[in-house]
């Protein structure tokens, strides 16, 4: 079992690293991805990036080390994932950095701009629920407001005050798909077109993955068969890498689904490692069977 979509506490998700790989070996998997918002912290917290193994067995798992870089294009949120990273990288050192900078600043305005609307929570308390880990984010602004008890359920959170035109959600400058490509294959990974489904992108998907992207997340815990169907041909057609994974965030989180609820098979893996090991400057895509 192969699940390329994975978080930690290195950004949303509520386990930490080394917790994450335990849950992969009871659950059966062979290989998993680390795959954290915006950082790589969580693959080094592995050991990855360690003399720039990209990837190492733990506990009977392969851990891919990767990153779920937020990007932007035409004033739309893109996903881009990056698979075979060097996670010790000094260009995602320093993007890593800049995010965290970018993040802090932003959490603090939706702080006060919460509070105006009559939703007041202290920046402490959305840090607490990173679990002392990575740069906090709406879904921790989001679990903050379920503890205070101003909303049900982190979707609340979301539909009623993080979403753009609610009062809590303040936007910030994001790295174009072109840049979010550039820093993971300058690390040396491969760059691929997170849940292009649940981001309703299906119009773009052929100009964003001509941005620089190597291929599309095809299999995901928000695709339904049909849209899997589609994207798996749209794939084949174009000679795309495909890939597929739970977005897994925590055994209580209602983002994503459970670890290898939603495998990759090993095919398309396989031929994802194979462009990575490609020698830089070389095209990294493939037909895939």
């Amino acid at each position: 079992m192969i699940d390329l979509h994975v978080h930690t506490t290195a950004s949303d998700g509520l386990h930490a690293p080394r917790e994450v790989v335990a849950l992969a070996a009871r659950a059966g998997a062979d290989v998993i991805a680390i795959t954290d918002h915006d950082t790589a912290a969580g693959a080094r917290a592995l050991g990855l990036g360690t003399s720039g193994a990209r990837s190492r067995t733990i506990d009977g798992v392969e851990v891919v080390a990767g990153i779920e870089v937020t990007a932007s294009a035409q004033q739309l949120e893109v996903h881009v994932l990056g698979y075979f990273i060097d996670a010790s990288d000094p260009s995602v050192l320093r993007f890593e950095s800049e995010r965290a900078a970018r993040r802090r600043a932003r959490l603090e305005r939706m702080v006060r701009q919460l509070a105006a609307a009559g939703f007041p929570i202290a920046i402490e308390e959305v840090f607490e629920q990173t679990g002392g880990e990575g740069a906090p984010g709406r879904p921790h602004v989001a679990r903050a407001l379920v503890a205070r008890g101003h909303v049900r359920s982190t979707r609340e959170a979301f539909e009623r005050l993080l979403l753009p035109g609610c009062p809590g959600y303040v936007a910030y400058e994001r790295p174009s798909v072109r840049e979010a490509a550039s820093l993971i294959t300058g690390a040396g990974g491969v760059a691929v077109l997170a849940h292009p489904g649940l981001d309703r992108l299906v119009d773009r998907i052929e100009q964003l993955v001509g941005e620089g992207l190597c291929g599309i997340e095809v299999r995901h815990s928000a695709h339904d068969p049909d849209v899997t169907e589609a994207f798996d041909r749209l794939a084949q057609a174009r000679g795309w890498l495909r890939t597929g994974g739970s977005d897994f965030h925590g055994l209580a989180v209602e983002e994503g689904g459970a670890i290898g609820s939603v495998p990759c098979p090993r095919g398309w893996f396989e031929a994802l490692r194979r462009a990575a090991d490609r020698p830089a400057g070389a095209p990294k895509r493939e037909a895939q069977r």
